[in-house]
């Protein structure tokens, strides 16, 4: 075990991140995940980094910000790790460092189920292209729509939206990965997202995990309208209403998995990117190359076996990838 979990390390400290000697390399990790952290600080040290890890409480949803002095430390890094209960990837923070050249790894709900797993497995190298020319399509696209068998049907305006490829490749400076997230994604046209999702995958937050009675949203003018479904519907309605934010019912993200090794299990950074599976996200996507910057968090709903249309051309086929490489 003590094998596996060190070669889980590897290719974080190795392969994703790629550390090298006299780097200034700053772990980020709340209470709750002070041991992993702390192994991946001891990796980091292994490499001849500069190694400094700085403690915060647990934030309570995913995107809030981190305190000030670890947000001015962050811009300080050559590389970043952010060992956090929800992800930090869509806060200013996390922007402001990553524009300051700090390559990135947001692993946010990291424990030793990932580390094991053999989603992180995956030749990262391999897919790096695959994922970049799903990201050049969704930036090149106009409009898209997304259809499932279980009654998912909406269409979003993507406009000039640039769409971003998280390859986990994180070589070069002012790179971000979420490994084993492996995905593409685009902030859809704010208002402008009509139509229903069945979310019948999961929902990224630790309370919901899988979901096993599919969650039915309703979405006019880029917000949705109406949640319907069982408990797990009623659960999730009660969870956005305790944010007490009406930028939390926006449409804020289209994303679509690509891990071919990754399966739906409960764990945020293994479902998001699990090929066959796509996501929308409600509230803050300013970070991500859109306009909501005053929602209280990010919310991921993943959805399985999509179809997808970019400009009426297929690119998934009920999950499965409908794009020829060598075109």
């Amino acid at each position: 075990m003590r094998f596996n979990i060190g070669r889980g390390l590897k290719i974080l400290t190795d392969i994703c991140l790629n550390i090298k000697h006299d780097e200034e390399v700053l772990v980020v990790a709340d209470t709750n995940k002070i041991e992993i952290a702390g192994l991946l600080a001891l990796a980091s040290s292994e490499r001849g980094a500069n190694v400094s890890m700085t403690l915060i409480d647990p934030l309570p949803a995913p995107g809030m910000e981190p305190p000030k002095p670890v947000a001015a430390a962050m811009l300080a890094a050559d590389a970043i790790m952010m060992v956090t209960t929800h992800t930090l990837t869509p806060s200013k923070a996390r922007e402001e460092a990553q524009r300051a050249g700090a390559r990135i790894l947001s692993l946010g709900g990291y424990n030793y189920e990932i580390l094991l797993s053999d989603a992180l497995r995956v030749d990262f190298m391999s897919l790096k292209p695959v994922v970049e020319e799903v990201a050049n399509r969704l930036t090149e696209a106009e409009s898209a729509r997304m259809v499932s068998a279980s009654g998912t049907d909406i269409r979003f305006r993507l406009g000039n939206r640039e769409a971003h490829a998280l390859t986990n490749i994180c070589h070069e400076p002012g790179t971000l990965g979420s490994p084993p997230d492996v995905e593409a994604y685009v902030a859809p046209i704010e208002g402008a997202s009509e139509g229903v999702v069945i979310v019948d995958g999961a929902i990224c937050l630790p309370e919901f995990g899988l979901i096993h009675e599919p969650i039915k949203l309703v979405i006019k003018g880029g917000r949705v309208v109406s949640i319907e479904g069982g408990k797990e519907a009623e659960r999730f309605k009660n969870k956005l209403q305790s944010f007490d934010d009406p930028n939390m019912y926006l449409i804020a993200e289209l994303g679509i998995g690509l891990n071919p090794k990754a399966k739906l299990c409960g764990n945020p950074l293994i479902d998001e990117g699990a090929l066959g599976t796509a996501h929308i996200a409600l509230g803050l996507n300013f970070t991500y190359g859109g306009n909501i910057k005053d929602a209280k968090s990010h919310i991921d709903c993943v959805l399985k076996n999509p179809t997808i249309e970019l400009d009426g051309e297929f690119l998934l086929r009920d999950g499965e990838l409908a794009i020829d490489m060598e075109g």
